[in-house]
């Protein structure tokens, strides 16, 4: 099987004061789709809360493409 290295993004969720509140990894960096996630996980976003974005790579199989 032939792979394929995809970027893929660590995406972290930080209060204000700069705590981690909770941190997954989706496969586009989009504000809008991390924030619907952490609400899907029980998180409530309020005002200063904010995201952090770290870019890596994963190698999948083209079959699963």
């Amino acid at each position: 099987m032939a792979k394929k290295t995809i970027p893929v993004y660590n995406v972290s969720f930080f209060s204000l004061t700069n705590k981690l509140i909770d941190q997954t990894q989706i496969d586009e960096k989009d504000d809008k789709l991390a924030w619907e996630l952490f609400k899907e996980f029980g998180h409530t976003k309020r005002a200063g809360d904010y995201l952090d974005w770290e870019e890596t790579t994963e190698e999948v199989d083209e079959d699963d493409l």
